[in-house]
Parts: C-alpha cells; sequence; structure tokens
C-alpha cells in the first residue's frame, strides 16, 4: 500500500501523483521560485501564537437565499370566560370524559389535568361554600358516576401492566426459559423454587400501558388535592361519597406493594393530599386510624426511600398540620405514632430532623388544646422513657464507660453547644425548640420527677451560657413552658397501665420536688419572663393563697434586677392595686406562643445569623402587663399581703428617677393610693371606725420610717436642677437637694395623698404618729452639709402646712 506524499519528496519529485478521490492535483511540469536574498536572522521564529491572522480568510463566500425568519410554534391558549363561576359548560367537557367508560388513559390524564387547573383557577379559599355556583353544575349532575370514576381511576394503581399485553408488540426474549433449561441440565442440587423473584422485560406496550396508569393515578391524586381541600367543591359531594374517594386514596399507602412503576412517588403523592386535606369531622373520623397507619408507614421509611421529598417528610407534615386542624379528631390516633416522631429526631438526614421536630411542635399545639385525659398521662410517659432511656450497649463498647443518658441528652446538648450551625438541625435553635415541645409533652411529671427535673434544669442552664443574646432570648421563651408545666394540673395514671414506677412516691417527696422545680421557675424574671409568670400565678380565679405568695415574692426579686425587669416590676406593682379589670379571659395556654411550636416557616427556617428577627415577635405572643389580674379588696385587705405590697413599694422608692420638682413619680402615688383606698373602703363599708384609727397608724407609721431609713438616698436619684450663668454662657448644676430635705418632700406628698382618702376625723392617730416622728428627730431630719437650710425649709413647711392644720 502506497502512502501519499508531499512535492518536496526527493523521491517522489519527477513521478506524476494520481489518488482516486483525492482534491490534490500535482502540476504536469515543474515550476521554480526565486526567493529574495534576506538574510536569515538567526533567532529562532517566533511562536505560532504571535504570528499576526491572516488578511483574507480561505473559506469561499456563499451566498445564502435570504429565508424568512422562522415562528416558533406557540401553544393555543384555551379561552377562558370572563367570570368561571357562573358559566355553565366551563367544566362540562372535562366532567364527561372522566365519567365515560370509552376513554382512554390518554383523555382521562388530559381531562383530570384540565379539571384540575380551571378549578384551582377559579375556585378559592374566600368562595363562598354556601352558594350554588353556575360552574359547579357538571360535578354536581354527576356526582354519584365522578366519585365511581375517582375510585376506578385511583384504583389503576394497582393493575398489573403485564396483564393485558398487546399481541402485536414484540415481546422480549425469553430468556428465564433458557435459564430453567441449562439448570435443568444442571448436576448440581438447586430449589425447585428459586426463592429470589425474577425480572421478567416487557413490551413497549406494556411499558407505556404502565407508564399512563401510574400517570393517570397521580392525576387524580393531584384534583383530588383541590376538591378535599376548598369547602365549596367538597360539599357538592355527600359525606358517603367522600368516604369512598378517601378510602380509596388510603388503599394506595396501606398496600404492601404497588405494581405500577413510580411507586414511592405515587405514595408520596397520596401522603401529601392527606396531609393537605380539610374535609369535615363527620368523614375524617371513621378513618382517622387508617390515615395514622399510612403516615406511621411514611415516617418509618416503608414507602420507599427518601429523597429532597418523600412520604416521610410529607407524613411528618401531616402529623403537623392534622393536629392542628382538628386536635380532637387525630391526636388519640397520633398517640401511637408517637414513637415514631421521636426516633426522626435522631434521623440520618437532617431534613427530616427539622420535620421531626416541626411535627412534634404541632403534637404539642393539639394535645394542650384538649381537656385533661388520660390520653396525656400515656404522652407523658412516653416522652419520659425516651428521654430516661440510655442507648443500649454494643459488644463493641468498653464496659467500664457505660452510657447513662439516652441519646437525645446527648444530642441536645452537642447542638447547644454549637457555635456556627451550617444547618438548623445542627445549631440551637433546632435544640430548644425541640426541648421545649418535650417539656409541655412531659407535663407535671417533669416537676414531681427528679430526674427529670435535673435534666431539664441542666440544658436550659447550657442554653442560657450561649453567648449569643439571641438564642438567650430564645432560652428565656422556655422559661414559659416551664411555667405551664408547674401550674399544670397533676396527671391521673391509670391503674393497671404500663407505666413502670420505680416506687410510690410521698407527698412529701413530690412537694420537694415541686419546691426543687419552682427553684428553676423563678431563676429567670427577665426578658418577660417574670410578667408571665406573674400573669400566670395571678391569673386564675381561684384564690390559692401559696400562688399569692409566690407572685409577690418574684415581684420582689424583680425589683432588685435593674433595667427593664425593675420597670416591669413596679408596673406590676402598680396593676395589683389599681381594682381595675381588664375583662381579659386567662387561659393557661397563654404562656405557650403559638410560634415556638409551629415553627416552619419560623425559627426553623430563620438564618442563624439574623436570628433575632425571628424571635423577638414570639415575645408578642406571651402574656403582657395588661394580662396580669388586678388584686381583690379581699386580697388588698389581708395583713400578709398589705405588708408584702408595701415592702415592694419601699423598695422601688429608690428606683425611680425623681424630677426636677422634686415630685415623686406617678407610679410610686398611684400604688400607695391603691393600697390605702382599698383598705379604708372595706373597713368603711364595716362602719369599723376603729379599725380605721389602727389602720392610719400603720400607714402613718410606714412614712415614718421612710424618714428614719439611713439606707434610702433619694438625692442620688433626683435629677439636679441646670441653670445658665449668663456672663459664661456656661450650663453649671444648681444647688442639689439634699437627701434629708428630698425625704421630707416626699413624705409630705404621700401623707398629702394619705388625707384625701381617710376622713379627717379618723386621722389624730396616724398625724400624731408622724408628727411625733418630726419632732423627735428633727435634728438627724434637719442635719445637712452640702445643701444648708433646704432640709429646715422642708420640715418647717411639713408641720405648718399640713399637720397644723389638724
Amino acid at each position: 500500500m502506497s502512502l501519499p506524499t508531499p512535492p518536496a519528496t526527493s523521491h517522489h519529485r519527477d513521478t506524476d501523483i494520481r489518488l482516486p478521490g483525492s482534491r490534490v492535483a500535482w502540476a504536469q511540469q515543474n515550476q521554480y521560485f526565486i526567493l529574495s536574498h534576506t538574510p536569515i536572522p538567526s533567532t529562532s521564529h517566533p511562536s505560532r501564537t504571535c504570528l499576526e491572522q491572516p488578511a483574507k480568510s480561505i473559506l469561499k463566500k456563499r451566498d445564502y437565499p435570504t429565508l424568512p425568519p422562522q415562528e416558533e410554534s406557540q401553544r393555543q391558549i384555551t379561552p377562558e370566560p370572563e367570570d368561571p363561576l357562573v358559566d355553565l359548560t366551563y367544566l362540562s367537557r372535562p366532567v364527561q370524559q372522566i365519567i365515560s367508560p370509552d376513554s382512554t388513559l390518554r383523555e382521562l390524564i388530559e381531562a383530570y389535568s384540565i379539571l384540575h387547573a380551571r378549578l384551582r383557577a377559579a375556585v378559592l379559599t374566600s368562595t363562598d361554600a354556601d352558594a350554588s355556583w353556575p360552574l359547579f353544575q357538571p360535578l354536581r349532575k354527576n356526582a354519584h358516576a365522578f366519585t365511581k370514576a375517582v375510585v376506578r381511576d385511583l384504583g389503576r394503581a394497582f393493575v398489573e401492566p403485564k396483564s393485558d399485553p398487546d399481541p402485536e408488540d414484540d415481546l422480549p426474549l425469553d430468556c428465564d426459559k433458557e435459564l430453567e433449561d441449562e439448570e435443568a441440565l444442571s448436576l448440581l442440587p438447586s430449589p425447585k423454587q428459586s426463592p429470589r423473584k425474577k425480572k421478567q422485560g416487557m413490551s413497549a406496550s406494556q411499558i407505556k400501558f404502565a407508564r399512563d396508569l401510574c400517570t393517570t393515578t397521580h392525576a387524580v391524586l393531584r384534583l383530588l388535592s383541590a376538591i378535599f381541600t376548598l369547602p365549596s367543591l367538597y360539599q357538592i359531594f355527600e359525606d358517603a361519597q367522600l368516604r369512598d374517594m378517601l378510602s380509596q386514596v388510603l388503599a394506595i399507602p396501606m398496600a404492601d406493594e404497588l405494581p405500577t412503576p413510580n411507586a414511592r412517588k405515587t405514595c408520596a403523592l397520596s401522603i401529601w393530599l392527606l396531609q393537605v386535606q380539610r374535609l369535615p369531622e363527620i368523614v375524617l373520623l371513621p378513618a382517622r386510624d387508617r390515615i395514622a397507619f399510612a403516615l406511621r408507614r411514611g415516617m418509618e421509611g416503608e414507602l420507599g426511600k427518601e429523597g429532597k421529598k418523600g412520604s416521610a417528610c410529607d407524613g411528618l407534615k401531616a402529623v403537623h398540620d392534622l393536629s392542628l386542624h382538628q386536635p380532637s379528631t387525630f391526636i388519640p390516633s397520633f398517640v401511637e405514632l408517637l414513637p415514631s416522631i421521636l426516633a426522626n429526631l435522631l434521623a440520618p438526614t437532617l431534613g427530616l430532623r427539622t420535620q421531626a421536630c416541626h411535627a412534634l411542635g404541632g403534637f404539642v399545639l393539639g394535645c394542650v388544646s384538649l381537656p385533661l385525659s388520660s390520653i396525656h398521662a400515656r404522652i407523658s410517659h412516653i416522652v419520659s422513657t425516651f428521654l430516661t432511656t440510655p442507648p443500649t450497649s454494643s459488644s463493641r463498647q468498653s464496659p467500664a464507660k457505660p452510657t447513662t443518658e439516652s441519646t437525645i441528652i446527648r444530642t441536645l446538648r452537642t447542638t447547644l453547644n454549637t457555635v456556627d450551625p451550617q444547618h438548623v438541625a445542627q445549631g440551637p435553635v433546632w435544640a430548644l425548640t425541640v426541648l421545649a415541645s418535650l417539656i409541655v409533652l412531659l407535663g407535671p411529671v417533669a416537676s414531681s420527677d427528679a430526674r427529670l427535673t435535673r435534666t431539664v434544669s441542666a440544658l436550659l442552664s447550657l442554653a442560657m451560657r450561649n453567648k449569643k443574646s439571641s438564642v438567650r432570648a430564645l432560652a428565656s421563651l422556655l422559661w414559659r413552658c416551664v411555667t405551664w408545666v408547674y401550674l399544670r394540673q397533676p396527671l391521673e395514671l391509670s391503674s393497671g397501665g404500663d407505666e413502670d414506677q420505680e416506687g410510690v412516691k410521698t407527698e412529701e417527696d413530690v412537694q420537694l420536688v415541686r419546691e426543687s422545680f419552682w427553684k428553676l421557675v423563678k431563676s429567670v424574671v427577665d426578658m418577660g419572663t417574670g410578667v408571665s409568670t406573674v400573669a400566670a400565678l395571678l391569673g386564675d380565679s381561684c384564690d390559692d393563697e401559696d400562688r399569692l405568695r409566690k407572685a409577690l415574692r418574684l415581684i420582689k426579686t424583680m425589683v432588685n434586677k435593674g433595667g427593664q425587669t425593675t420597670l416591669d416590676a413596679i408596673d406590676m406593682a402598680k396593676i395589683l392595686v389599681s381594682h381595675k379589670n381588664n375583662g381579659k379571659s386567662w387561659c393557661l395556654n397563654n404562656l405557650l406562643p403559638h410560634s415556638l411550636f409551629s415553627s416552619n416557616p419560623g425559627l426553623l427556617t430563620a438564618d442563624y445569623k439574623t436570628l433575632s428577627i425571628a424571635v423577638k415577635p414570639i415575645f408578642d405572643e406571651c402574656p403582657q402587663l395588661n394580662d396580669i389580674r388586678p388584686l381583690s379588696r379581699e386580697q388588698l385587705c389581708r395583713d400578709w399581703v398589705f405588708d408584702e405590697l408595701i415592702e415592694i413599694w419601699r423598695a422601688t422608692l429608690g428606683c425611680l428617677e425623681i424630677s426636677d420638682d422634686c415630685s415623686l413619680p406617678s407610679e410610686t402615688i398611684a400604688t400607695w393610693d391603691g393600697l390605702l383606698r382599698a383598705n379604708v373602703a372595706a373597713l368603711l363599708d364595716a362602719h369599723d371606725h376603729d379599725d380605721i384609727h389602727e389602720f392610719a397608724s400603720k400607714a402613718a407609721g410606714v412614712l415614718a420610717e421612710i424618714l428614719g431609713d439611713s439606707q434610702l438616698d433619694l438625692a442620688a436619684i433626683a435629677s439636679p436642677t441646670l441653670k445658665v450663668d449668663s456672663n459664661s454662657k456656661t450650663t453649671t448644676n444648681a444647688l442639689r437637694r439634699s437627701n434629708s430635705a428630698m425625704k421630707l418632700s416626699a413624705v409630705r406628698e404621700l401623707w398629702a395623698s394619705m388625707r384625701t382618702i381617710f376622713p379627717n376625723n379618723l386621722l389624730h392617730a396616724g398625724s400624731a404618729k408622724l408628727l411625733e416622728r418630726l419632732v423627735e428627730d428633727e435634728s438627724d431630719l434637719v442635719w445637712e452639709s452640702d445643701a444648708p437650710d433646704t432640709a429646715r425649709k422642708e420640715w418647717s413647711r411639713f408641720c405648718s402646712g399640713h399637720l397644723g392644720r389638724l
């Protein structure tokens, strides 16, 4: 075989080379070209990339005829009526195709898709459900036939695609028969029937038939997502018809196996439909156990692998939504799902952990809306076991280091310590949201079990030490849950249940644990927590003296905290003696903010760096100052209540800033007036003048104690008076009044208020006691070093202006 060679080759220079099919033809005669005698530069040739582009292209120019621009084929748009709700024929064609027995699968898919699109576009949630819209006339006239068609087409998911092969199609090679013949000739022993089902191929028509079956079922499920959700649509059908359609939907996730392709997607669509449906209780109540069973299969992974979306995620979403939609219907059945929900908190994927947290929050909101029953005791036992049961030790684990903590507790501690989580399920937001749900589900058991109290206290203390302020604020919201648990009515455990109790606890043991839990409740009072706790303690109409004592002591603790917490305590003291009923009815569930549990979207979708944006609105859902119930007159007239409130009021004197004119703040005057008016009014109603004399002396003694209190320094909190020097154009502090002068001025103002409350003829005992203090302690009251004569002037004004009139 000869290869083509270029013409410069010496041994083929004179030979005529012609190759068949070659486009290169050599010249018949040799031609010679003379090159210039320009010396060849010694430098190397420049690289190929540095050469200039050719001036003229070697490609031939071709003139193409000018063609018209190709028009893109646009899909024809179906004309829509101006007002679909009043159009009688808008739904006629798809409905007729669905109920027709002669429609092919392709026609059914198209009909269901068109009907779904038109209903979604024409019918809204706000559409009047009681009106007989002309749009629904085809569905209303053919409701029975339409129901049968829906049930029929949902059942296509159970049709075996190989059951009806097309004889015209070429069947796949009979490989299985050949393998069976080879096995028969083999001398090795083998079982008669192979335990493993051999896969058989399908023809082209069978594949197409299988896909059409699957797509038809999907189209029906999407249509039902509109019918089962909108009241104006599901009210077209009778309750029995809705039950038939719902039962056929439930048959899909409850089936052991679906022969059609995309079985995982079919099951996921059915679970999603159960999540979004909003059928009435009369339809859902008979099917609630089957719905719970279907959701459990999805959450436990029995309906296929879990991708970005799947039956497990949709099942957890369904638990959240249905628990809020109809808690009385679904919570009793969802108790069986609680172990699966808790197990998904430790799922291998972060997405499932997030959805499990979301589902647990919805389950909590549904539980607390139900009256207290044995269901709550069972839920509390399941959660308590989940929190206290350590993981089973494996053979690889060292026996010298046994694990005493449960897996969830170690997971919560780890996530609470995470500084910069990459996913919400890896950080403290997920941990605190889960912990809030677990605390509420535990209920009163958390405040009566020492082990659970220590566990909850340790996790909350860890959260309050977080460096991020928004995380600490979120942790303070959980104290509302802790208070809710403390005030929750104790659960009555049914005898003969499966609860494993370590022993019968005595009443004294329970009270000791509850006192320990109360220490946890009162340990945090800032960020509005103290306000919520006091509102809860006083919210019930029952007159519980222990709760009242705890509320007053908590306010006293808040006064000494400083900042906004002190201001809240001063406002609460004013509200307690205001005698103004706000008219709000109190419910213990007000302590549980909805957004803390239903947090997707919300806390579970918020960016960790801007967490405060999601946390701040939750505080508005918590009890505020206007939710605190004022004390009754009978409560204010108790001696110990009066003494506690006077002590709180005395502590607030050194906290409020006094104005330039040295008048006391309005909160101080209002609290003092409220205390006196309640007691004087009660004594006047009883016509007990002797007790009024005694009470006046007691009130005057409080004012005398203020004058003799060496620890009270009103000058330190008084606003200095400013004056402008006209010569130097500078502002300097005027001569500040001494502490003695400030106390005399304050007591004089309080005495003036007291005179307006007590009858003049019943103030003699009080005025005598106060005058006695003014005379006996004159030298101490008028002594001052930095502001001479101001205290003396106040003392003289007090004695002559008020007491001298009596």
